[in-house]
C-alpha cells in the first residue's frame, strides 16, 4: 500500500515537473518571439536611420573643422613664407594624403569589416583579436614608410615638382619632419578613431578632431610668428606633430584598456598576424584605396607638369594649385563624414 502511494506521489511530481518545464519552454519561446518582433520593429521604424544621422553629423563636423585648420595653416604659410611656402605645401600634398590618410583609412575599412560584425554578434574576443592585429599592421606600416621615404626624400620632392628654390628646400625639410614623426602621429589617429566610432563613440571622435585642429591652429600661429625665419616649413610639420600626438595619447589610453567601457582594445594574446585577417583586410583595402589613389596620382602629376611647363611662373601656379586643392577638400569633407557615419 505504501509502495503504491509513493509511486503515485512520484508520478504526480513528474507531471508537475513536465508541466513546469513545458510552461518555461513556452514562456521562453514567447519571450524570444517578442524580442524578435521588437528587433524587427526597431529596424523598420526609423531609429536606425536616426543613429546613422547622429553618426554622420558628428563625423561631418569633425572632418569639416579638420579641413578648416588645413586652410588656416595655408594662410599662415602664405603670410610668412609667401608663394614658395604655398608651392611646397601644394607639391607635397599628394604624397602626404596618400601615406598619412588614404592608406591608413583604407586599411581601417578592411579591419572594420571584421571588427564590426564581431561586435554585432557580441563576439568581443574576436573583435579584440582583429583590433590587435590591425594595430600590429599599423606598427609595421610606421616602420616601413620612414625607412622607404626618408632616404629618397630629395628625389621624391623633385619628382613631385619641387624643382625651384626655395620650394625644394622648404619641401625637403618639411618631409624630414613629416615622415620621421608626423606619419606616426597621423596613422594612430587615422587608424584608431574609426574603432571608437565602431563602439558608437562618435562624439568622442569628433571632439578629438576638433581639439587637434584648434591646437594645430594655435601652434601654427605661435611657431610661424616666433620661429618662421629659422624653421620655415618645419613650423607647419612641428605643429602637426604636437597637435596629433596630444590626442594620440588619449586614443592609445583608450585602446590599451585605460577606459574599461571600451570593448575594442589591445590584447597581447593576439599580436601574431593571421592569414585570415590579413587576406580579409586587404580584400577590402584594395577597392577602398584604389577608389582614391587615381585622384592622388592626378594631383601629383599636375604639380610635376606645372614645374615642367610653367617655367618662370612655376612657383606662382603651384601655390594657386595648392589653394585650389584645399578648397576641393573643404567641399568633399561632408561626403567623407557621411561615408564614415553610414
Amino acid at each position: 500500500m505504501e509502495q503504491s502511494k509513493t509511486q503515485s506521489q512520484l508520478e504526480d511530481i513528474e507531471n508537475i515537473i513536465e508541466v513546469s518545464c513545458g510552461t518555461t519552454i513556452r514562456k521562453s519561446k514567447i519571450t524570444a518571439q517578442t524580442n524578435l518582433t521588437k528587433d524587427i520593429q526597431y529596424l523598420g521604424n526609423g531609429p536606425i536611420f536616426k543613429v546613422l544621422i547622429y553618426q554622420s553629423y558628428n563625423n561631418l563636423i569633425g572632418f569639416l573643422i579638420m579641413t578648416l585648420y588645413m586652410i588656416v595653416g595655408s594662410i599662415f604659410i602664405g603670410q610668412y613664407l609667401g608663394e614658395p611656402g604655398l608651392a611646397s605645401s601644394s607639391v607635397g600634398t599628394s604624397l602626404e594624403l596618400l601615406v598619412c590618410v588614404i592608406i591608413i583609412q583604407s586599411l581601417s575599412v578592411g579591419a572594420i569589416s571584421l571588427i564590426g560584425p564581431s561586435l554585432g554578434q557580441n563576439k568581443i574576443e574576436d573583435a579584440r583579436n582583429y583590433a590587435t592585429q590591425f594595430f600590429m599592421l599599423v606598427v609595421i606600416f610606421n616602420i616601413l614608410m620612414p625607412a622607404i621615404i626618408l632616404p629618397l626624400k630629395d628625389y621624391i620632392a623633385r619628382g613631385l615638382g619641387a624643382t625651384t628654390e626655395p620650394v625644394f628646400t622648404y619641401l625637403s625639410n618639411y618631409m624630414w619632419v613629416m615622415y620621421s614623426v608626423v606619419v606616426l602621429a597621423y596613422t594612430i589617429n587615422g587608424a584608431l578613431l574609426p574603432l571608437l566610432r565602431q563602439e558608437n563613440k562618435v562624439k568622442e571622435a569628433m571632439i578629438c578632431l576638433i581639439v587637434s585642429s584648434l591646437l594645430n591652429i594655435t601652434l601654427d600661429a605661435f611657431l610661424f610668428n616666433v620661429f618662421s625665419d629659422k624653421l620655415k616649413m618645419q613650423c607647419a610639420a612641428i605643429s602637426a606633430v604636437i597637435s596629433q600626438l596630444v590626442i594620440d595619447v588619449w586614443i592609445l589610453f583608450n585602446f590599451f584598456g585605460g577606459v574599461k567601457s571600451m570593448g575594442i582594445r589591445f590584447d597581447k594574446n593576439y599580436i601574431k598576424l593571421s592569414w585570415f585577417f590579413v587576406s580579409a583586410t586587404f580584400k577590402q583595402f584594395l577597392p577602398a584605396a584604389f577608389n582614391t589613389i587615381p585622384v592622388i596620382i592626378a594631383q601629383g602629376l599636375i604639380s610635376s607638369q606645372i614645374s615642367k611647363y610653367a617655367e618662370i611662373r612655376t612657383t606662382q601656379y603651384q601655390s594657386i594649385w595648392g589653394i585650389f586643392l584645399r578648397l576641393v577638400q573643404l567641399m568633399i569633407q561632408p561626403r567623407i563624414g557621411i561615408y564614415f557615419g553610414f
